[in-house]
Protein backbone atom coordinates (compact mmCIF):
# COMPACT_ATOMS: atom_id res chain seq x y z
CA UNK A 1 0.00 0.00 0.00
CA UNK A 2 3.12 2.28 0.89
CA UNK A 3 4.18 1.90 -2.76
CA UNK A 4 1.30 2.31 -4.27
CA UNK A 5 0.66 5.29 -2.39
CA UNK A 6 4.83 6.47 -3.25
CA UNK A 7 3.70 6.15 -6.95
CA UNK A 8 0.65 7.95 -6.96
CA UNK A 9 2.38 10.23 -5.40
CA UNK A 10 5.25 10.93 -7.67
CA UNK A 11 2.68 10.41 -10.68
CA UNK A 12 1.27 13.40 -9.77
CA UNK A 13 3.97 15.44 -9.51
CA UNK A 14 5.35 14.32 -12.38
CA UNK A 15 2.20 14.97 -14.21
CA UNK A 16 1.77 19.13 -12.74
CA UNK A 17 5.63 19.02 -13.99
CA UNK A 18 5.05 18.60 -17.31
CA UNK A 19 2.06 20.57 -17.26
CA UNK A 20 4.02 23.62 -16.16
CA UNK A 21 7.52 23.21 -17.72
CA UNK A 22 6.42 25.09 -20.80
CA UNK A 23 4.26 27.92 -19.92
CA UNK A 24 2.39 28.52 -23.36
CA UNK A 25 0.88 31.27 -25.45
CA UNK A 26 -3.03 30.48 -24.83
CA UNK A 27 -4.31 33.25 -26.17
CA UNK A 28 -4.04 36.58 -27.35
CA UNK A 29 -5.77 40.13 -27.83
CA UNK A 30 -6.61 41.39 -31.42
CA UNK A 31 -6.97 44.90 -31.95
CA UNK A 32 -8.48 46.55 -35.08
CA UNK A 33 -7.60 50.37 -35.77
CA UNK A 34 -9.76 51.71 -38.35
CA UNK A 35 -9.60 54.31 -41.10
CA UNK A 36 -12.05 56.23 -39.61
CA UNK A 37 -10.21 55.76 -35.93
CA UNK A 38 -12.60 53.69 -34.86
CA UNK A 39 -11.50 50.59 -33.15
CA UNK A 40 -12.53 47.37 -31.27
CA UNK A 41 -11.14 44.39 -29.99
CA UNK A 42 -11.43 40.51 -29.69
CA UNK A 43 -9.63 37.81 -27.59
CA UNK A 44 -8.66 34.46 -29.33
CA UNK A 45 -7.51 31.05 -28.18
CA UNK A 46 -4.25 29.73 -29.26
CA UNK A 47 -4.38 26.17 -30.64
CA UNK A 48 -2.30 23.64 -28.96
CA UNK A 49 0.15 21.63 -31.38
CA UNK A 50 2.16 20.40 -28.97
CA UNK A 51 3.74 20.42 -25.62
CA UNK A 52 6.02 23.19 -26.87
CA UNK A 53 4.25 24.57 -30.00
CA UNK A 54 1.14 27.00 -30.02
CA UNK A 55 -0.44 28.38 -32.95
CA UNK A 56 -2.99 31.47 -33.24
CA UNK A 57 -4.76 31.59 -36.88
CA UNK A 58 -6.91 34.79 -37.71
CA UNK A 59 -8.01 33.78 -40.83
CA UNK A 60 -8.72 36.46 -43.98
CA UNK A 61 -12.15 36.52 -43.86
CA UNK A 62 -12.33 37.72 -40.17
CA UNK A 63 -10.15 40.47 -41.01
CA UNK A 64 -11.70 43.72 -40.74
CA UNK A 65 -11.96 45.77 -44.72
CA UNK A 66 -11.31 49.29 -44.07
CA UNK A 67 -8.15 48.89 -41.66
CA UNK A 68 -5.53 51.66 -40.75
CA UNK A 69 -3.63 48.46 -38.80
CA UNK A 70 -4.02 45.41 -36.62
CA UNK A 71 -2.52 44.39 -33.96
CA UNK A 72 -1.70 41.07 -32.07
CA UNK A 73 -0.31 40.90 -28.44
CA UNK A 74 -0.12 37.38 -26.69
CA UNK A 75 -0.80 36.61 -23.45
CA UNK A 76 3.03 36.13 -22.77
CA UNK A 77 4.13 39.08 -23.92
CA UNK A 78 2.97 41.32 -21.10
CA UNK A 79 5.47 41.72 -19.00
CA UNK A 80 5.72 44.08 -16.05
CA UNK A 81 8.59 47.08 -15.57
CA UNK A 82 11.22 45.35 -13.55
CA UNK A 83 11.03 41.69 -14.56
CA UNK A 84 13.84 39.77 -14.95
CA UNK A 85 14.93 39.01 -18.67
CA UNK A 86 14.93 40.39 -22.12
CA UNK A 87 12.94 41.17 -25.06
CA UNK A 88 13.87 40.47 -29.09
CA UNK A 89 13.22 42.12 -32.20
CA UNK A 90 14.15 40.76 -35.96
CA UNK A 91 17.22 42.27 -36.46
CA UNK A 92 18.30 41.55 -33.01
CA UNK A 93 17.26 44.81 -31.44
CA UNK A 94 17.51 43.77 -27.79
CA UNK A 95 16.42 45.52 -24.30
CA UNK A 96 15.54 44.40 -20.18
CA UNK A 97 12.34 45.45 -18.69
CA UNK A 98 13.87 48.51 -16.62
CA UNK A 99 11.87 51.09 -18.20
CA UNK A 100 8.55 52.89 -17.32
CA UNK A 101 7.58 54.23 -20.19
CA UNK A 102 9.09 53.95 -24.04
CA UNK A 103 8.35 53.24 -27.59
CA UNK A 104 10.15 51.46 -30.10
CA UNK A 105 9.27 50.06 -33.24
CA UNK A 106 10.76 48.15 -36.13
CA UNK A 107 8.91 48.68 -39.66
CA UNK A 108 11.11 46.33 -41.57
CA UNK A 109 11.34 43.09 -40.51
CA UNK A 110 14.20 41.25 -41.54
CA UNK A 111 12.46 37.76 -40.03
CA UNK A 112 8.96 37.64 -39.70
CA UNK A 113 9.96 36.73 -35.39
CA UNK A 114 10.04 38.03 -31.96
CA UNK A 115 11.20 36.52 -28.88
CA UNK A 116 10.77 37.16 -25.13
CA UNK A 117 12.52 35.77 -21.81
CA UNK A 118 11.02 36.53 -18.87
CA UNK A 119 9.54 34.69 -15.56
CA UNK A 120 6.74 34.19 -17.27
CA UNK A 121 8.16 31.98 -19.91
CA UNK A 122 11.08 31.50 -22.57
CA UNK A 123 9.50 31.87 -26.01
CA UNK A 124 9.82 32.70 -29.90
CA UNK A 125 7.14 33.82 -32.23
CA UNK A 126 6.99 33.45 -35.73
CA UNK A 127 4.63 34.64 -38.27
CA UNK A 128 3.49 33.74 -41.10
CA UNK A 129 0.99 35.06 -43.33
CA UNK A 130 1.15 38.23 -44.99
CA UNK A 131 5.05 38.27 -43.18
CA UNK A 132 6.05 41.09 -45.87
CA UNK A 133 3.45 43.79 -43.87
CA UNK A 134 4.44 42.44 -40.60
CA UNK A 135 6.04 45.03 -38.26
CA UNK A 136 7.19 44.69 -34.11
CA UNK A 137 6.63 47.02 -31.74
CA UNK A 138 8.19 47.31 -27.64
CA UNK A 139 6.38 49.59 -25.76
CA UNK A 140 5.53 50.35 -21.97
CA UNK A 141 2.16 51.31 -21.02
CA UNK A 142 0.69 53.64 -18.75
CA UNK A 143 0.48 50.93 -16.22
CA UNK A 144 4.24 50.23 -16.25
CA UNK A 145 3.70 47.25 -18.86
CA UNK A 146 5.77 46.03 -21.55
CA UNK A 147 4.27 44.67 -24.41
CA UNK A 148 5.79 43.45 -27.31
CA UNK A 149 3.34 43.13 -30.32
CA UNK A 150 3.40 42.21 -34.42
CA UNK A 151 1.74 44.98 -36.42
CA UNK A 152 0.48 44.64 -39.77
CA UNK A 153 -0.31 48.01 -41.46
CA UNK A 154 -2.82 48.00 -44.30
CA UNK A 155 -2.06 51.51 -45.94
CA UNK A 156 0.27 49.73 -48.89
CA UNK A 157 -2.07 47.07 -49.26
CA UNK A 158 -5.83 47.73 -49.31
CA UNK A 159 -7.46 44.58 -47.31
CA UNK A 160 -5.91 41.47 -45.87
CA UNK A 161 -4.62 38.75 -49.01
CA UNK A 162 -3.89 35.68 -46.74
CA UNK A 163 -4.91 34.46 -43.32
CA UNK A 164 -2.43 35.29 -40.64
CA UNK A 165 -0.73 32.95 -38.39
CA UNK A 166 1.72 32.86 -35.60
CA UNK A 167 3.14 30.17 -34.03
CA UNK A 168 4.45 30.58 -30.59
CA UNK A 169 7.63 27.98 -29.28
CA UNK A 170 8.36 27.42 -25.83
CA UNK A 171 11.70 27.40 -24.74
CA UNK A 172 13.35 25.88 -21.73
CA UNK A 173 13.93 28.65 -18.91
CA UNK A 174 17.43 28.76 -19.39
CA UNK A 175 17.40 29.08 -23.07
CA UNK A 176 18.33 32.51 -24.67
CA UNK A 177 18.34 33.88 -28.29
CA UNK A 178 21.10 31.47 -29.77
CA UNK A 179 18.22 28.42 -29.03
CA UNK A 180 15.56 30.83 -30.58
CA UNK A 181 17.68 31.16 -33.60
CA UNK A 182 18.64 28.03 -34.28
CA UNK A 183 14.91 27.09 -33.56
CA UNK A 184 14.29 29.12 -36.78
CA UNK A 185 17.27 27.92 -38.65
CA UNK A 186 16.14 24.75 -38.51
CA UNK A 187 12.79 25.62 -39.41
CA UNK A 188 13.89 27.00 -42.51
CA UNK A 189 16.29 24.46 -43.08
CA UNK A 190 13.54 21.85 -42.84
CA UNK A 191 11.58 23.21 -45.74
CA UNK A 192 14.27 23.35 -47.66
CA UNK A 193 14.29 27.16 -48.14
CA UNK A 194 17.86 27.64 -47.37
CA UNK A 195 21.12 25.58 -48.23
CA UNK A 196 24.21 25.54 -46.84
CA UNK A 197 27.64 27.61 -48.47
CA UNK A 198 29.45 24.26 -48.13
CA UNK A 199 27.17 22.49 -49.70
CA UNK A 200 26.27 24.66 -52.58
CA UNK A 201 30.37 25.17 -53.20
CA UNK A 202 30.78 21.68 -54.18
CA UNK A 203 29.22 22.39 -58.06
CA UNK A 204 29.76 25.72 -58.11
CA UNK A 205 33.78 27.20 -58.10
CA UNK A 206 32.47 30.70 -58.47
CA UNK A 207 29.97 30.74 -55.01
CA UNK A 208 33.22 29.30 -53.35
CA UNK A 209 35.51 32.25 -54.52
CA UNK A 210 32.33 34.75 -53.35
CA UNK A 211 31.90 33.28 -50.04
CA UNK A 212 35.92 34.02 -49.69
CA UNK A 213 36.46 37.07 -51.49
CA UNK A 214 36.70 40.95 -49.73
CA UNK A 215 33.63 42.75 -51.05
CA UNK A 216 34.17 46.28 -52.91
CA UNK A 217 32.68 48.81 -54.80
CA UNK A 218 35.04 51.12 -57.15
CA UNK A 219 33.01 54.55 -57.53
CA UNK A 220 29.84 55.05 -59.40
CA UNK A 221 31.55 55.08 -63.18
CA UNK A 222 28.91 58.47 -63.79
CA UNK A 223 26.14 59.89 -61.59
CA UNK A 224 23.72 62.73 -62.79
CA UNK A 225 23.37 66.09 -59.99
CA UNK A 226 20.06 64.49 -58.13
CA UNK A 227 17.26 67.53 -58.76
CA UNK A 228 16.78 70.09 -56.07
CA UNK A 229 13.10 70.15 -57.16
CA UNK A 230 10.66 66.87 -57.30
CA UNK A 231 7.99 69.25 -58.79
CA UNK A 232 10.15 69.32 -62.29
CA UNK A 233 12.05 66.43 -61.87
CA UNK A 234 9.76 64.38 -64.69
CA UNK A 235 12.44 64.48 -67.12
CA UNK A 236 11.70 63.51 -71.01
CA UNK A 237 14.54 62.00 -72.74
CA UNK A 238 15.49 65.42 -74.76
CA UNK A 239 15.75 67.14 -71.51
CA UNK A 240 18.05 64.80 -69.86
CA UNK A 241 20.54 66.35 -67.40
CA UNK A 242 24.40 65.55 -68.41
CA UNK A 243 25.89 62.86 -66.62
CA UNK A 244 29.28 63.26 -64.31
CA UNK A 245 31.93 61.24 -64.71
CA UNK A 246 33.17 60.02 -61.81
CA UNK A 247 35.94 57.72 -62.83
CA UNK A 248 36.32 56.15 -66.46
CA UNK A 249 36.93 52.22 -67.46
CA UNK A 250 40.13 52.91 -68.31
CA UNK A 251 41.09 54.71 -65.15
CA UNK A 252 39.44 51.98 -63.47
CA UNK A 253 41.75 49.41 -64.98
CA UNK A 254 44.71 50.91 -63.92
CA UNK A 255 43.33 50.92 -60.39
CA UNK A 256 42.56 47.29 -60.30
CA UNK A 257 46.37 47.08 -61.64
CA UNK A 258 47.35 48.97 -58.99
CA UNK A 259 45.29 46.91 -56.31
CA UNK A 260 46.72 43.37 -57.56
CA UNK A 261 50.04 44.59 -57.22
CA UNK A 262 49.77 45.02 -53.88
CA UNK A 263 48.91 41.42 -53.28
CA UNK A 264 45.38 41.52 -53.60
CA UNK A 265 43.32 39.75 -55.93
CA UNK A 266 40.88 37.74 -53.92
CA UNK A 267 37.98 40.70 -53.73
CA UNK A 268 34.76 41.32 -55.80
CA UNK A 269 34.15 44.31 -56.95
CA UNK A 270 30.64 45.61 -57.61
CA UNK A 271 30.86 47.87 -60.85
CA UNK A 272 28.11 50.38 -60.39
CA UNK A 273 26.99 53.31 -62.93
CA UNK A 274 27.90 52.10 -66.42
CA UNK A 275 24.49 51.97 -67.47
CA UNK A 276 22.58 54.77 -69.42
CA UNK A 277 22.49 57.90 -67.29
CA UNK A 278 24.76 56.53 -65.01
CA UNK A 279 24.06 55.61 -61.44
CA UNK A 280 20.06 55.67 -60.63
CA UNK A 281 19.99 57.81 -63.85
CA UNK A 282 17.48 56.43 -66.44
CA UNK A 283 16.60 53.27 -65.23
CA UNK A 284 15.51 50.83 -66.51
CA UNK A 285 17.40 51.81 -69.62
CA UNK A 286 20.89 50.01 -69.37
CA UNK A 287 21.86 50.79 -72.85
CA UNK A 288 24.04 52.35 -74.74
CA UNK A 289 26.35 52.25 -72.11
CA UNK A 290 27.95 56.21 -71.97
CA UNK A 291 30.40 57.18 -74.12
CA UNK A 292 31.96 59.37 -71.60
CA UNK A 293 33.29 55.94 -69.38
CA UNK A 294 34.40 54.55 -72.65
CA UNK A 295 31.28 52.85 -74.02
CA UNK A 296 30.83 49.10 -74.75
CA UNK A 297 34.01 49.01 -76.28
CA UNK A 298 35.83 49.81 -72.91
CA UNK A 299 33.83 47.48 -70.44
CA UNK A 300 34.29 44.63 -71.90
CA UNK A 301 38.17 45.78 -72.51
CA UNK A 302 37.32 46.10 -68.51
CA UNK A 303 36.15 43.22 -67.62
CA UNK A 304 38.68 40.97 -69.53
CA UNK A 305 41.42 42.46 -67.67
CA UNK A 306 39.73 41.66 -64.28
CA UNK A 307 40.19 38.25 -66.11
CA UNK A 308 43.38 37.93 -66.53
CA UNK A 309 44.25 39.57 -63.08
CA UNK A 310 41.89 36.90 -61.75
CA UNK A 311 40.05 39.67 -59.49
CA UNK A 312 36.41 39.03 -60.09
CA UNK A 313 34.00 41.67 -61.34
CA UNK A 314 30.21 41.52 -61.00
CA UNK A 315 27.40 43.74 -62.17
CA UNK A 316 25.18 46.22 -59.90
CA UNK A 317 21.71 45.79 -61.72
CA UNK A 318 18.53 47.96 -60.97
CA UNK A 319 15.10 45.72 -61.18
CA UNK A 320 13.27 48.07 -58.79
CA UNK A 321 12.58 51.93 -60.17
CA UNK A 322 11.91 53.97 -63.14
CA UNK A 323 12.20 57.18 -64.47
CA UNK A 324 10.06 59.55 -67.12
CA UNK A 325 14.24 60.11 -68.88
CA UNK A 326 14.18 56.61 -69.49
CA UNK A 327 13.74 55.94 -73.28
CA UNK A 328 11.98 52.71 -72.26
CA UNK A 329 9.39 54.86 -70.04
CA UNK A 330 5.96 53.26 -69.88
CA UNK A 331 3.50 53.44 -67.20
CA UNK A 332 2.01 50.29 -68.25
CA UNK A 333 4.80 47.89 -66.42
CA UNK A 334 5.06 51.23 -63.18
CA UNK A 335 3.09 49.93 -59.96
CA UNK A 336 -0.09 51.14 -59.10
CA UNK A 337 -1.47 52.45 -56.18
CA UNK A 338 -4.81 50.95 -54.73
CA UNK A 339 -6.38 54.51 -56.36
CA UNK A 340 -4.90 53.62 -59.64
CA UNK A 341 -2.10 56.46 -59.33
CA UNK A 342 1.89 55.37 -60.43
CA UNK A 343 3.73 54.39 -56.93
CA UNK A 344 6.63 57.10 -57.15
CA UNK A 345 8.82 56.97 -53.88
CA UNK A 346 10.99 60.11 -53.77
CA UNK A 347 13.66 61.70 -56.00
CA UNK A 348 17.13 60.37 -57.60
CA UNK A 349 19.57 61.19 -59.94
CA UNK A 350 17.60 60.15 -62.58
CA UNK A 351 14.40 62.28 -61.46
CA UNK A 352 10.89 61.24 -59.65
CA UNK A 353 11.90 57.92 -58.76
CA UNK A 354 8.58 55.10 -59.86
CA UNK A 355 8.58 51.86 -58.77
CA UNK A 356 7.86 49.14 -61.49
CA UNK A 357 5.77 45.96 -61.34
CA UNK A 358 8.28 43.19 -60.84
CA UNK A 359 5.83 40.83 -61.95
CA UNK A 360 4.96 42.30 -65.48
CA UNK A 361 8.39 43.75 -65.88
CA UNK A 362 10.10 40.38 -65.73
CA UNK A 363 7.64 39.30 -68.66
CA UNK A 364 8.78 42.73 -70.68
CA UNK A 365 12.40 43.22 -70.44
CA UNK A 366 14.17 42.17 -67.06
CA UNK A 367 15.24 38.61 -68.54
CA UNK A 368 16.47 39.90 -71.52
CA UNK A 369 18.11 42.68 -70.14
CA UNK A 370 19.74 39.99 -67.58
CA UNK A 371 20.93 38.30 -70.81
CA UNK A 372 22.38 41.25 -72.23
CA UNK A 373 24.07 42.40 -69.53
CA UNK A 374 26.02 38.63 -69.37
CA UNK A 375 27.03 38.85 -73.41
CA UNK A 376 28.87 41.74 -71.76
CA UNK A 377 31.46 39.12 -70.16
CA UNK A 378 30.39 39.80 -67.08
CA UNK A 379 30.05 35.97 -65.05
CA UNK A 380 30.95 36.41 -61.29
CA UNK A 381 27.62 36.82 -59.49
CA UNK A 382 24.97 39.49 -60.29
CA UNK A 383 23.92 42.25 -57.76
CA UNK A 384 20.30 43.66 -57.75
CA UNK A 385 19.79 46.39 -55.51
CA UNK A 386 17.08 47.04 -53.46
CA UNK A 387 15.45 43.62 -53.53
CA UNK A 388 16.40 42.46 -50.50
CA UNK A 389 15.87 46.20 -48.69
CA UNK A 390 12.57 46.32 -48.07
CA UNK A 391 9.04 44.21 -48.55
CA UNK A 392 8.29 43.22 -51.89
CA UNK A 393 6.13 46.03 -53.62
CA UNK A 394 2.79 45.20 -54.12
CA UNK A 395 0.88 46.24 -57.74
CA UNK A 396 -3.19 47.18 -57.75
CA UNK A 397 -3.01 48.08 -61.44
CA UNK A 398 -5.99 45.16 -63.21
CA UNK A 399 -3.73 44.59 -65.97
CA UNK A 400 -1.03 42.65 -64.02
CA UNK A 401 -2.20 42.92 -60.40
CA UNK A 402 0.55 41.40 -57.68
CA UNK A 403 0.70 40.68 -54.38
CA UNK A 404 3.63 41.12 -51.64
CA UNK A 405 3.95 37.22 -52.43
CA UNK A 406 3.35 37.45 -56.17
CA UNK A 407 6.10 39.92 -55.98
CA UNK A 408 8.22 37.85 -53.69
CA UNK A 409 7.58 34.91 -55.90
CA UNK A 410 9.01 36.24 -59.38
CA UNK A 411 12.10 38.01 -57.46
CA UNK A 412 12.74 34.51 -56.22
CA UNK A 413 12.98 33.36 -59.88
CA UNK A 414 14.64 36.39 -61.00
CA UNK A 415 17.61 36.01 -58.04
CA UNK A 416 17.62 31.99 -59.08
CA UNK A 417 17.52 32.81 -62.64
CA UNK A 418 20.89 35.50 -61.95
CA UNK A 419 22.52 32.23 -60.05
CA UNK A 420 22.22 30.03 -63.14
CA UNK A 421 23.35 32.57 -65.68
CA UNK A 422 26.41 34.44 -63.81
CA UNK A 423 27.37 31.91 -61.08
CA UNK A 424 25.73 34.11 -58.00
CA UNK A 425 23.33 36.23 -57.21
CA UNK A 426 23.36 39.37 -54.44
CA UNK A 427 21.02 42.25 -53.10
CA UNK A 428 21.39 45.00 -50.66
CA UNK A 429 19.68 43.47 -47.35
CA UNK A 430 18.49 40.79 -45.06
CA UNK A 431 15.02 40.68 -45.76
CA UNK A 432 14.67 36.68 -45.78
CA UNK A 433 11.77 36.81 -48.51
CA UNK A 434 14.95 35.79 -51.17
CA UNK A 435 17.67 34.95 -49.49
CA UNK A 436 16.99 31.25 -50.09
CA UNK A 437 18.10 32.43 -53.90
CA UNK A 438 21.17 35.01 -52.60
CA UNK A 439 24.30 34.15 -51.94
CA UNK A 440 25.60 37.11 -50.32
CA UNK A 441 24.22 41.04 -49.08
CA UNK A 442 25.93 44.09 -48.75
CA UNK A 443 24.77 44.56 -45.32
CA UNK A 444 21.67 43.25 -42.81
CA UNK A 445 19.61 46.45 -42.46
CA UNK A 446 19.65 50.16 -41.52
CA UNK A 447 18.81 49.94 -37.49
CA UNK A 448 22.58 51.01 -36.28
CA UNK A 449 22.69 53.69 -38.87
CA UNK A 450 19.42 55.01 -37.90
CA UNK A 451 20.04 54.01 -33.92
CA UNK A 452 23.20 56.37 -34.41
CA UNK A 453 21.55 58.96 -36.49
CA UNK A 454 18.09 59.40 -34.90
CA UNK A 455 18.11 58.03 -31.15
CA UNK A 456 21.82 59.33 -30.59
CA UNK A 457 22.71 55.38 -29.63
CA UNK A 458 26.29 54.57 -31.29
CA UNK A 459 25.15 50.77 -30.84
CA UNK A 460 28.66 49.19 -31.52
CA UNK A 461 29.98 51.26 -28.57
CA UNK A 462 27.42 50.15 -25.62
CA UNK A 463 25.59 52.17 -23.63
CA UNK A 464 21.77 53.10 -23.10
CA UNK A 465 19.97 56.44 -24.54
CA UNK A 466 16.70 57.86 -23.13
CA UNK A 467 15.71 57.94 -26.58
CA UNK A 468 14.97 54.14 -27.38
CA UNK A 469 14.27 51.03 -25.92
CA UNK A 470 16.68 49.41 -27.23
CA UNK A 471 20.04 48.51 -25.92
CA UNK A 472 21.80 46.75 -28.00
CA UNK A 473 22.15 44.71 -31.05
CA UNK A 474 22.11 40.65 -30.98
CA UNK A 475 23.73 38.39 -33.74
CA UNK A 476 20.11 36.84 -34.32
CA UNK A 477 20.26 37.05 -38.06
CA UNK A 478 23.43 35.75 -37.67
CA UNK A 479 23.04 33.27 -35.95
CA UNK A 480 19.83 31.84 -38.11
CA UNK A 481 21.68 32.76 -41.20
CA UNK A 482 25.83 32.85 -41.43
CA UNK A 483 27.21 29.68 -43.31
CA UNK A 484 23.90 30.36 -45.54
CA UNK A 485 24.63 33.98 -47.00
CA UNK A 486 27.74 36.16 -46.57
CA UNK A 487 26.49 39.39 -44.58
CA UNK A 488 27.80 42.75 -43.08
CA UNK A 489 26.20 43.65 -39.83
CA UNK A 490 24.65 47.05 -40.92
CA UNK A 491 25.01 50.33 -42.85
CA UNK A 492 27.51 51.40 -39.90
CA UNK A 493 30.25 48.95 -40.77
CA UNK A 494 29.95 49.53 -44.14
CA UNK A 495 33.09 51.63 -45.03
CA UNK A 496 31.12 53.99 -46.66
CA UNK A 497 31.60 57.90 -47.11
CA UNK A 498 27.87 58.45 -45.64
CA UNK A 499 27.88 55.79 -43.04
CA UNK A 500 31.14 55.02 -41.61
CA UNK A 501 34.54 54.29 -42.51
CA UNK A 502 36.69 51.58 -40.49
CA UNK A 503 39.72 53.49 -40.14
CA UNK A 504 38.34 55.97 -37.59
CA UNK A 505 35.78 53.75 -35.72
CA UNK A 506 37.72 50.48 -34.09
CA UNK A 507 34.52 49.11 -32.61
CA UNK A 508 32.90 48.72 -36.14
CA UNK A 509 35.87 46.47 -37.30
CA UNK A 510 35.09 44.52 -33.92
CA UNK A 511 31.76 43.83 -34.53
CA UNK A 512 32.54 42.65 -37.77
CA UNK A 513 34.63 40.08 -36.16
CA UNK A 514 32.06 39.39 -33.63
CA UNK A 515 28.90 38.64 -35.97
CA UNK A 516 31.39 36.82 -38.51
CA UNK A 517 31.14 39.51 -41.11
CA UNK A 518 32.69 39.94 -44.43
CA UNK A 519 33.96 43.52 -44.58
CA UNK A 520 32.35 45.92 -47.50
CA UNK A 521 34.51 48.63 -49.04
CA UNK A 522 32.70 51.17 -50.86
CA UNK A 523 33.76 54.46 -53.58
CA UNK A 524 37.37 52.38 -53.96
CA UNK A 525 39.88 55.09 -55.71
CA UNK A 526 43.83 55.93 -55.53
CA UNK A 527 42.92 57.98 -52.15
CA UNK A 528 41.64 54.64 -50.15
CA UNK A 529 43.71 51.79 -51.88
CA UNK A 530 45.15 51.95 -48.12
CA UNK A 531 42.13 51.32 -46.45
CA UNK A 532 41.36 48.23 -49.09
CA UNK A 533 44.02 46.74 -47.68
CA UNK A 534 43.75 47.16 -44.01
CA UNK A 535 40.40 45.38 -44.50
CA UNK A 536 41.71 42.91 -47.20
CA UNK A 537 44.65 41.85 -44.50
CA UNK A 538 41.97 41.77 -41.71
CA UNK A 539 39.56 39.29 -43.90
CA UNK A 540 42.36 36.95 -44.27
CA UNK A 541 42.55 34.85 -41.34
CA UNK A 542 38.48 34.97 -40.75
CA UNK A 543 37.26 33.99 -44.23
CA UNK A 544 37.08 30.39 -43.77
CA UNK A 545 34.33 30.87 -41.26
CA UNK A 546 32.06 32.00 -43.95
CA UNK A 547 31.96 28.20 -44.21
CA UNK A 548 30.56 27.18 -41.12
CA UNK A 549 27.27 28.23 -39.26
CA UNK A 550 27.03 30.37 -35.59
CA UNK A 551 26.53 28.24 -33.17
CA UNK A 552 26.51 30.44 -29.86
CA UNK A 553 27.06 34.13 -28.85
CA UNK A 554 27.02 34.89 -25.01
CA UNK A 555 28.68 37.89 -23.22
CA UNK A 556 31.59 36.89 -20.85
CA UNK A 557 32.04 40.33 -19.09
CA UNK A 558 31.52 43.98 -20.10
CA UNK A 559 32.13 44.81 -23.36
CA UNK A 560 33.52 41.17 -24.52
CA UNK A 561 31.91 39.17 -26.23
CA UNK A 562 32.15 34.85 -27.27
CA UNK A 563 31.03 33.93 -30.95
CA UNK A 564 30.96 29.84 -31.34
CA UNK A 565 31.20 28.49 -34.74
CA UNK A 566 30.29 24.79 -35.93
CA UNK A 567 34.20 24.12 -36.54
CA UNK A 568 34.76 25.20 -32.94
CA UNK A 569 36.45 28.17 -33.43
CA UNK A 570 35.74 31.07 -30.99
CA UNK A 571 36.31 34.47 -31.37
CA UNK A 572 36.46 36.17 -28.50
CA UNK A 573 35.58 40.59 -28.99
CA UNK A 574 36.83 42.77 -26.60
CA UNK A 575 34.99 46.43 -26.74
CA UNK A 576 36.98 47.73 -23.53
CA UNK A 577 40.20 49.77 -23.12
CA UNK A 578 41.81 47.41 -20.93
CA UNK A 579 43.57 43.71 -22.20
CA UNK A 580 40.95 40.55 -21.68
CA UNK A 581 42.18 37.23 -20.19
CA UNK A 582 41.02 34.39 -21.91
CA UNK A 583 41.95 30.31 -21.28
CA UNK A 584 45.57 32.18 -20.68
CA UNK A 585 45.51 34.11 -23.77
CA UNK A 586 44.95 37.57 -24.04
CA UNK A 587 42.75 39.83 -26.03
CA UNK A 588 43.81 43.29 -26.73
CA UNK A 589 41.88 46.45 -26.00
CA UNK A 590 39.62 47.19 -29.16
CA UNK A 591 40.29 44.14 -31.01
CA UNK A 592 39.33 40.27 -31.60
CA UNK A 593 41.27 36.88 -30.97
CA UNK A 594 40.21 34.26 -33.09
CA UNK A 595 40.70 30.77 -30.98
CA UNK A 596 41.08 27.64 -31.97
CA UNK A 597 38.65 24.83 -31.25
CA UNK A 598 38.70 23.65 -27.78
CA UNK A 599 40.05 19.98 -27.78
CA UNK A 600 37.76 18.87 -24.91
Amino acid sequence: MKIKKTFLALTAIIAIFSSTAFARVDSAMVVFKYLDGKASSRNIKTQRISEKLTRLILPMEEIPKNLDFLEIIADKSIIPSGSEGFWLLPRGETGSFDRENGHYRSSRSVMPLYGIKSPAETFVAIADGMKYDMSTVVRVDDKKRYKISVQWMFEDIGNAYEDIVIDFHSLPPDASYPDMAKLYRNIQVKRGAIRPIRERIKDNPTLERLSQNLLARISDFAAKEQPKNSKQADFIPEMAPPIRVLITCEEAGELLKEIKGMGMENITFVLSGWQAGGADGACPSIFPIPEEIGGETGLRKLIKLGDELGIMLSANANHTDAYTVSDMWDMDYIAKNQNGSLREVGTLFGGNMYYICIKRSWELFIKEQMQKTRNLGFKNSYYIDVYSALPPVPCFDPRHPAKRSETAKVQNEILSYAQKLFGGAASECGFDHCLGNIDYINYVSSVDFILKKYYDLDIYKGGKSKKTLVEAILPMWELVYHGFVVSTPGRVTQNHPMFGSYENTPQDMVKLAEFGARPIVYCVNKRNIKVLKKMYDFYQPLKHLQLETMEDHRKLADGVFLTLFSNGERIISNYTNHEYQFDGKKVKPLDYLLVEADKN
